[in-house]
């Protein structure tokens, strides 16, 4: 179950070795144990690998606000919305999580997944798509499944903790980042997701 894209988040320097920089650089975010972003700053990765038209994403945070906080706040986005972006949205669309890609995307409500989300401890968050069905897991939970279609267009970069016009900033720390170019079957992605 190797990743295509992983950041190791220990310091700031693994995260400078990985191609990452810390914005903006007048005050970049701190790092120990986790990317801590405190809503107006954020991380921009050179992607270094292309997207298939099968792929997942997986995210470990600590989020400071509650699923309901009427704000868009931006796990990861592609250099433009077509080439992804996997974010909550506000109370205006129903606190989504939502994974948006090309014209489709995957997403679940807010009432849907609330009883789920862990305000001020870690989450753990995976989409995994194809062009066709889409799947997403909170904490050990499938919470939906969507026939979605996509075309695949991957970035150069990707933004962590904000979208790429530098607008739905995520407030908190993320602990792990992992993008793979396939599909991970339900067994793998509920072993990445589940809390212990």
């Amino acid at each position: 179950m190797e990743p295509a894209f992983r950041l190791d988040m220990l310091s700031a320097d693994e995260l400078a070795g990985q191609g990452v920089s810390l914005m903006p650089a007048a005050t970049p975010p701190s790092v120990n144990q986790g990317l801590v972003l405190n809503g107006a700053q954020y991380a921009k990765a050179r992607a270094g690998f292309l997207l298939s038209q099968q792929f997942s994403a997986y995210f470990e945070f600590l989020p400071t606000f509650n699923f309901d906080v009427d704000a868009a706040c931006s796990f990861i986005c592609g250099d433009s919305l077509v080439a992804g972006w996997f974010f909550k949205n506000s109370n205006i669309n129903l606190n989504r999580l939502h994974y948006l890609i090309g014209a489709g995307g995957i997403y679940v409500d807010g009432p849907n997944y609330g009883a789920y989300w862990r305000q001020n401890q870690r989450n753990r968050l995976c989409a995994c798509l194809e062009s066709g069905l889409g799947v997403m897991y909170l904490n050990g939970v499938a919470l939906v499944t969507a026939n979605i279609a996509f075309t695949v267009t991957s970035s150069v970069y990707y933004y962590l903790g904000v979208r790429f016009d530098a607008t739905s900033f995520f407030p908190g720390t993320f602990y792990d980042v992992q993008i793979y170019n396939r599909k991970l079957q339900p067994a793998e992605a509920l072993q990445l997701t589940t809390v212990t």
